[in-house]
Parts: C-alpha cells; structure tokens; sequence
C-alpha cells in the first residue's frame, strides 16, 4: 500500500468514475509489479564490518497477490458485467435449475477480462456507447460498460454465502411450512406467507436463541439481522431438530425429507469452501451436483440467488484452479471487518473541513494501524485469545457454542 499514490491527489472536479478507474488501475499496476519482481528486503545481522557499518543480508522475497477480496456489486461495477447473472459464467437464472445442464455439468467459468472487452469491442458505436436492445443477451452476455480492470473476477464470497445461503433458505422454509410452491409473493398470498415467516422465525429463535431475517435498523441503515456467524450456526446439526419440527405437519411432510437432505448438503458445501484445508475435489463436485439436482428435482420452483449459484456450482472448479486447496484465505470477512472502523474513522478521526482531507486522514490511520512493527508491537500489550469454557485458544467464550457444533459426514470429504 505504500507504493500508491495517496487517494487525495485526486482533483475535486474529476468525476467518481475517474477516481474509481484511478484506484483500480493503480492498484492493478501496483499488484502486478510486486507478483513479477517481488521484493528485496534488508536486514541488519548486528555483525560489524567495521566501526562505522554493519553487516547486511538481503532477501528477495516472492509475492503472490490475488485480488478477491471484493463484494459482488463492486465487481460487477469493475468487470462491466452489471448486467449478467453471473459473473463467472455466461448461463442465466433459469439455467441454473435446468437438470439436464446440470447433469452435464454446463457450469463452467468461461468468463475473462479478455472475453468482456472483446464483447465490448464489438458492441460500442461510434461515440464509444454500448447499443443496449432489448433480448440481446446472446450477443452483450451481460456487458454494460468498459471493464476497469484487466483482473479476472474468478471467486465467490464466502461470508455473503453464509448469509444469502441462510435467507434463501429461509425463504424455502417459509413456503414449505404451508406448501406454498411459489417463489414470487402473489397477490392475496401475502398474509399467509408472513404468518408462516412469523412461525418459523419465532420458532428458531425461542429453540436455539438466532434472531434470522429480521430487519435490522439499527441506526437507520437498514439490512438484515442476519450475519455471517448465525449462518455458520444455522447450518449445524442443532438447526436439524427445529427444521423437523417445522415440517411435521400435514401440509409439510411432503418436503420433510427433501429439506433435511438440502439443509446437510449446504451445510458441507459452505464448511468446505470456507476452510483451508486439501479437498477430495472430485468427489466434492459430485457432492455439489447432487445438491443442485435435489434442488432442481423437488423444488422446481425456488430461484437460486447469484450468490448460492456461484457457491454450489463453481467452487469445485475454483478450488480445482487453486490446486486443491479451498478458499478460505480469500474470504471477504477482513473487508467487512474494516467497515466499521472505516466508519469510526470518518466520524471521530478525521478532519472535515475538506473531503480530500478527510479521505487523506482515514487512508493514513489505515496505513498505521496495518504497519508491521506496529502489530508486532501493541500485540505484547493483548492478552492471548483463550476459552475459558474449553481452554482453547482457537476461539473465545463468545464463539465456545459455534465451534462446538458439529456436521456429520464432513471430514470424508478433506485428504
């Protein structure tokens, strides 16, 4: 990060547009510079060579940066594909749960930087504007703009798959619950189908204590109550019971089976790519084929959500491409984890007399709080994290009950 160029260089009168393709293209360079040459680094052994020098060994250390640490709209912003179902394919919604694709396993990622500017190439007039028309998806697959950075987008989000996995699946249990076999709320429907979200939702919450789906206002911004932690534990062997409880009624036995079978085989997908460990990836993918051939064969009628889709239908290859290892080093959760003191920055710390001044504040307090010597130096003054239920040191007190949560039939899927 030191080696770009501070943000709030740029001028007032140049566009958002022109400071995000600014950023991206700095940092592309800046990423592609240290992948190619490294870095050397110097260190003083203490050994004189004489009185007025020391002795230096330097190292030429290798780099390999890959920039997946990003949310879905800001890639689909940067790759110019904000009109695609996926970004890492070019198949739409309604192929997703076609079983004779998903049989054949027609869910490959044929998505590059070079293919979308190529499409864009071939679709811009004279002027340099996309001719959009309606039902052109054959020819744009997507595409709405020049793509800002020549990074291929080849990862899913795997924090936003925990929460998106949960709500759609929610979403799946609100209609079981009282065989509802529409995913659109038509109209007359509405009230029926909030009282058997009201059902599920207090039933979860009075047997395991997760608050799932709420409205989150706090502080008048909105979203949802869920996060990625209550979807760790959602899809755990505890949710089991609830679930059966939910569906042992007249209306709903008939999806009793199916979801349960659903909920486990999530479960294992979300577990597996979130971990670092070497994956069985043939039998993974055969795994995830069955996912979406329960999902295709008995629920029909669910639409899957980009995020879901990426997750069961391209991880196997993702992590095929990472050499078999998952992906649990490029999680989005260090991101989301900056939210907030990004926001406590901009609020408390930061000079608000000008916006580039402000811009400048925060981009410095980041740097400083990520400085090497800084982390190795207030890390004496921390207490080591430690259980003091279980004693453990790979978790505290707060998260005790989510590392206690097992799934069954996980580890045969890890060599």
């Amino acid at each position: 990060s030191r080696s770009l160029r501070p943000i709030y260089l740029i001028r007032e009168k140049e566009t958002e547009e022109d400071l995000l393709d600014f950023v991206i293209k700095e940092t592309d360079r800046v990423r592609k510079d240290l992948n190619s040459n490294g870095l050397l680094v110097s260190i003083n052994s203490g050994n004189e060579v004489n009185e007025d020098e020391s002795e230096v060994e330097i190292y030429q250390v290798h780099c390999d940066m890959r920039d997946t640490m990003k949310d879905l709209k800001f890639k689909r912003i940067i790759s110019g594909l904000g009109g695609a179902d996926c970004i890492l394919c070019k198949t739409k919604v309604q192929d997703w749960l076609d079983v004779t694709k998903i049989e054949a396993g027609d869910f490959k990622i044929d998505r590059n930087f070079v293919d979308t500017q190529s499409i864009f190439n071939q679709v811009i007039d004279e002027e340099g504007n996309i001719c959009i028309r309606p039902k052109d998806f054959q020819t744009r697959s997507g595409v709405t703009q020049k793509p800002i950075t020549d990074s291929d987008q080849h990862s899913i989000t795997i924090t936003h798959s925990y929460i998106n996995g949960t709500t759609w699946f929610l979403k799946m249990l609100y209609r079981c619950h009282i065989d509802y076999k529409v995913w659109d709320m038509k109209a007359g429907y509405r009230d029926h189908l909030m009282k058997s979200k009201e059902d599920v939702q207090d039933a979860i919450k009075r047997k395991t204590g997760l608050r799932l789906d709420y409205v989150n206002s706090a502080g008048g911004k909105g979203g949802t109550s869920t996060d990625g932690k209550q979807g760790r534990r959602f899809y755990t062997d505890e949710l089991i019971a609830v679930i059966d409880d939910l569906l042992n009624t007249r209306v709903s036995s008939k999806h009793r089976e199916n979801m349960l079978k659903l909920h486990k085989q999530l479960s294992i997908i979300l577990r597996i790519v979130s971990c670092t460990r070497k994956i069985n990836v043939d039998k993974f993918e055969e795994h995830c084929k069955e996912t979406m051939l329960n999902i295709a064969n008995n629920f029909p009628w669910s639409k899957l959500n980009h995020t879901l889709h990426g997750t069961i239908q391209h991880s196997a290859e993702l992590i095929r491409m990472n050499g078999g290892e998952s992906l649990g080093w490029y999680s989005e959760e260090g991101l989301e984890a900056n939210n907030k003191d990004i926001r406590n920055y901009l609020e408390h710390l930061s000079r608000k007399c000008d916006s580039n001044k402000q811009i400048e504040d925060v981009h410095h307090r980041l740097l400083e709080r990520s400085d090497p010597y800084l982390i190795y130096t207030t890390s004496k003054y921390t207490g080591a994290k430690i259980c003091r239920i279980c004693k453990a040191s790979d978790h505290t007190v707060r998260t005790h009950h989510q590392h206690q949560c097992k799934v069954d039939g996980l580890e045969e899927f890890f060599l």
